[in-house]
């Protein structure tokens, strides 16, 4: 719509003037087309806009404007290729010409469209990337923008590998409370999960604590097993009652892979020790024994392969030498299966204590009586059938002791931690009819890895 000069003047960009009856000056003629093209223009924009022109509303112009329909058009192309027709069509691509479009299909690659048929263009991220599968949803309405060359998403929600952008996602996980039974979770979802599929992530609130290795059926779809983030069966009390457990599909496995981040954590007296021994079956996983007046400690705790700390803090009876032996596996291994070494401080020097059937190590070399401790001993123990040993340190009245003792058997393997036993005679603590100390105390078993 051009500019409408007064009727009559040659100068095309000519001035309205007002008329002065008291001088005689005439005022200007405004022509038809002055009145004419700007309500037609007017009324276009409203029916554009999609509304019916009436006297009876006289914010029309505004609402078409809030309404932005002359920019909205639904695609009715094909995958990755859109297609759109507004209206009134445009009579080419500007530079700045912004329009939603609501999408037909779910881009899986890079994506083009083409506006009235004024011809195809690139749709580009912001950064000027192509798009990546998925960028563009069907459903959505999606912001274009015409940058000269391309058109631009403007409410781009997606990213790569390759190519970042800074982006919010509000992800929603399905979550259930457990329903089933022990070490058979039940989980039925809303909206249900119809398949198992690779990264599928779900949250279950379980019912009971696990016994042993476990399974979980959503939906019907079937049981399939949970197994720890390494890809090995639960073992109980993974799964405590009550918990929130986050769980993610693992098709080469078939599985449920239950991340655990909390590390478990168990305790007993030797009065009355679990019935068969635990196992610490990761890291960070640790237990506590109290024992009183006790002439040997079993540790009860299953050995899986790995590296272990523990650490003993005991008083016992009178002593002027004290010293503290280690069985592997709860057994006299014979002469021949451990060679033991140690420095004390107060005896001086490194010995070796030779061949024994199990780790010796002599605490104080009888420098200075005890009087009951209390004393300290940390081994660091390694249950690796390649490399099985024991490092040990001591912290008593009669000076600090390191030490350490080696398994030469690399083919039995290491299944459970062990039991420690101490002498107040300064006796082989391994040899049958020592003079067993009797102790109390507390011990502490945490598995490194």
């Amino acid at each position: 719509m051009k500019y409408e000069a007064p009727f009559g003047s040659s100068d095309p960009n000519a001035a309205y003037v007002m008329g002065n009856p008291s001088t005689g000056a005439s005022g200007s003629c405004p022509p038809a087309a002055a009145f004419e093209y700007r309500q037609r223009e007017i009324v276009n924009f409203i029916t554009d806009s999609g509304m019916t022109a009436t006297d009876s509303d006289l914010h029309q112009l505004s609402e078409g404007m809030q309404s932005a329909a002359v920019c909205y058009g639904v695609d009715t192309g094909s995958v990755n290729a859109m297609a759109v027709t507004l209206t009134p069509a445009p009579l080419k691509y500007y530079t700045g010409m912004t329009i939603r479009v609501k999408v037909g299909n779910s881009n899986t690659g890079p994506m083009t469209i083409n506006v009235n048929n004024l011809g195809i263009v690139n749709v580009k991220r912001g950064n000027g990337a192509a798009l990546a599968s998925g960028d563009i949803n069907a459903g959505m309405v999606a912001q274009l923008c015409f940058d000269g060359t391309n058109f631009q998403v403007t409410n781009f929600a997606g990213f790569s590998a390759t190519t970042q952008n800074n982006n919010t996602y509000n992800i929603n996980i399905p979550y259930i409370a457990d329903t089933g039974a022990v070490n058979a979770l039940v989980a039925t979802f809303s909206p249900s999960v119809g398949s198992y599929t690779a990264g599928l992530t779900v949250e279950v609130k379980v019912a009971y604590t696990n016994t042993g290795a476990a399974t979980i059926n959503c939906n019907g779809i079937g049981a399939v097993p949970i197994i720890d983030q390494y890809g090995n069966a639960l073992v109980a009390g993974m799964l405590p009652a009550g918990a929130i457990i986050l769980l993610i599909y693992d098709t080469g496995t078939s599985s449920f892979r239950f991340s655990r981040f909390v590390p478990r954590h168990y305790s007993w007296d030797l009065s009355s020790p679990p019935g068969s021994d635990t196992a610490l079956a990761y890291p960070e996983d640790s237990a506590t024994i109290t024992f009183t007046n006790v002439t040997s400690i079993p540790l009860k705790i299953a050995s899986v392969p790995g590296r272990y700390r523990v650490e003993f803090l005991i008083t016992g009876t009178s002593s002027v030498d004290i010293n503290a032996g280690f069985f592997a596996n709860n057994t006299d291994y014979g002469a021949g299966g451990w060679t033991s070494q140690h420095v004390n401080n107060s005896g001086g020097g490194s010995t070796s204590w030779g061949d024994n059937g199990g780790a010796w190590f002599d605490l104080n070399s009888g420098s200075a009586p005890q009087d009951g401790g209390p004393f300290m001993l940390d081994l660091d123990i390694s249950t690796v059938t390649a490399a099985k040993f024991i490092s040990a340190s001591a912290g008593l009245f009669g000076g600090p002791m390191i030490g350490s003792a080696f398994w030469s058997d690399t083919t039995t393997a290491w299944t459970s931690l062990g039991t420690l036993i101490v002498t107040n005679d300064g006796s082989n603590p391994l040899l049958t009819g020592a003079d067993h100390a009797t102790l109390s105390g507390v011990v502490t078993v945490k598995r490194i890895f």
